[in-house]
């Protein structure tokens, strides 16, 4: 396996997480939310994570397969991790974390959904510089653009709620 390769499974793991926590966070709100605008646009973003998530472990298994390398079944299948000799500084940046924030009130679920969508954005398109494959770098650029396209939403809606009545 070439550390081209390498590279695009490592940030395909770690994106399959952030968009598995991505989906369970929306789906929380969802449920927490009583807006009906509101609950439907948490539901539209929980599928659309979930979506995410699906074509990510898609891409990883057809890398891996074309490697030879395990499908994906979690992060404990990353045994490379520990002799991967590639610099992505990028990997280890602090992100808004989705984890533990059940507690949130509409407007400040909505801002840290917000600040998540737009570093998934960054992280994506941080990762499209750092592969080599033209094909990773769209799938990793398109990922960025519906990740600010997701942004673009929760910022519609949190002036809908903020807005006077």
């Amino acid at each position: 396996m070439n550390d081209s390769d390498k590279v695009i499974l490592v940030i395909l793991g770690q994106s399959i997480r952030s968009e598995k926590a991505g989906n369970e966070f929306y789906d929380v709100m969802a449920a927490r939310t009583s807006d009906p605008i509101g609950k439907e646009l948490f539901q539209r973003l929980a599928v659309e994570e979930k979506n995410h998530e699906r074509e990510m472990k898609i891409k990883y298994d057809e890398v891996a397969d074309r490697c030879g390398w395990e499908p994906y079944e979690g992060a404990g299948t990353y045994k490379f991790l520990d002799h991967l000799d590639v610099n992505l500084p990028f990997l280890s940046e602090e992100l808004p974390s989705l984890e533990n924030r059940g507690d949130l009130s509409g407007r400040d679920a909505l801002l840290m959904a917000i600040l998540v969508e737009k570093a998934s954005a960054n992280y994506f398109l941080k990762a499209a510089l750092a592969v080599e494959q033209t094909d990773a770098k769209a799938f990793f650029v398109d990922l960025a653009k519906s990740e600010v396209s997701h942004a673009r939403i929760l910022e519609r809606e949190l002036l809908r709620i903020s807005s006077p009545k």
